[in-house]
């Protein structure tokens, strides 16, 4: 998180500084637009030795809110929950957040929901795939919704369940692994919700210390794509995880009580960072196994996709071509993984001819392989299990 000082140089826009600190009730001076940026930073510096006690943590706890959605994937994220045009106005990314957490307080919060989603998916610790039907129309009917959070309540022995509704797209790699993009339209359901009580130490309001019985707000998140019936669902505990899917299934999405979700496989492409061996056995009929393609995000932006290719006739794989490109080390330390091409060669049982099967593999879910053929079904079984390239719990 940076500093009060770091923060006000990154805004740099003195009046939405000035609209901060009026938030924790202290003020800059009337003239503070027309400072430069040291004389600002002293009449900051100023206002917070008058602060009361408690305010500079105040401060931080909100500069470290709105530096989150300062990143390429949080200027994403606003641009999806609102439209403001006077965004296109401020000059930096710390502005816009600042802005709309200043003026839009709930377009704001919807931010952070797709953040908290997004920044989530593939990590099976907190984030599991099932597959439902596609093409459902998901109900947005108050009994519908009031049954679905009902229905949360009794699963989590809870009193009190916030669900906030937003319809949203993601921009994916398109899983034909040609460098195309595709949109994947989201209806995305935050739930909020309170946790079982706990007591603490807390001071009263005459500063003696005593006990206090709280209870924390905890957060999940359930997605789900019209074209691919899938959802997505983001909590902390495993086993509720599919349980809110299928109350998601029942309550919104029409099925029958008896449902239950099938949970998908999740791809780990973090592997192929480094070069592998792709280790297989003879009784197989494996040839050889390569990386004919990758595309990469920097891990700093989110906004830029890399594609790199390698062509087996020049014989340099993959991690030769991007040490190359890229330098050496580049992809296991500055880059994350979105998809890859994975071409396995090996002899057919009948005839002995050698045939190709390219996989291609986008994370965090979606592959290419369809299980078709013995030789396809012992390669999604046995090979990429054993090359690390699918997730383990």
């Amino acid at each position: 998180m940076p500093s009060l000082k770091t923060f006000v140089a990154k805004v740099s826009h003195a009046g939405l500084v000035s609209e901060l600190l009026r938030h924790q009730k202290l003020e800059l001076p009337k003239t503070a637009s027309a400072l430069d940026s040291k004389e600002l930073f002293e009449a900051v510096d100023a206002a917070m030795s008058s602060a009361m006690p408690g305010t500079a943590g105040a401060i931080d706890r909100l500069i470290e809110r709105i530096t989150r959605l300062s990143d390429e994937a949080g200027a994403t994220a606003l641009e999806e929950a609102t439209d403001d045009p006077a965004l296109s106005q401020l000059p930096s990314k710390h502005a816009r957040a600042l802005y709309v957490f200043l003026n839009d307080r709930a377009a704001f919060r919807h931010a952070e929901e797709i953040v908290y989603t997004d920044s989530r998916r593939g990590n099976i610790r907190e984030w599991t795939m099932f597959a439902v039907a596609k093409h459902s129309l998901l109900s947005r009917d108050s009994d519908a919704l009031e049954s679905f959070k009902q229905k949360l309540k009794s699963f989590f022995d809870t009193p009190n369940v916030h669900v906030e509704i937003i319809e949203r797209d993601r921009i994916e790699a398109d899983e034909k692994g040609e460098g195309g993009t595709r949109i994947a339209s989201l209806v995305q359901l935050t739930i909020y919700r309170e946790d079982r009580p706990d007591t603490e130490l807390a001071f009263d309001q005459e500063g003696n210390l005593g006990t206090e019985v709280r209870r924390k707000v905890l957060e999940a998140a359930l997605t789900y794509e019209y074209d691919t019936g899938v959802i997505e669902c983001v909590a902390r505990q495993r086993d509720s995880r599919k349980e809110m899917a299928r109350i998601l299934a029942v309550t919104l999405l029409g099925y029958e009580p008896e449902f239950q979700p099938t949970g998908m496989r999740a791809y780990d492409l973090t592997v192929l960072r480094q070069r592998l061996a792709f280790d297989h056995e003879p009784v197989d009929r494996i040839q050889d196994v390569s990386v004919t393609m990758l595309t990469i995000t920097p891990k700093d932006s989110a906004g830029i996709r890399i594609r790199v290719e390698s062509t087996p006739a020049k014989n340099r794989d993959i991690w030769t071509v991007t040490d190359d490109c890229l330098g050496s080390g580049a992809l296991l330390n500055d880059y994350q993984i979105n998809q890859a091409r994975i071409v396995i060669r090996y002899n057919s049982g009948e005839s002995g001819h050698l045939r190709s099967l390219p996989i291609v593999i986008t994370h965090p879910g979606r592959s290419s392989l369809k299980e078709l053929t013995a030789f396809e079904r012992t390669v999604s079984t046995k090979y990429l299990p054993r090359w690390g390239l699918v997730a383990q719990a």
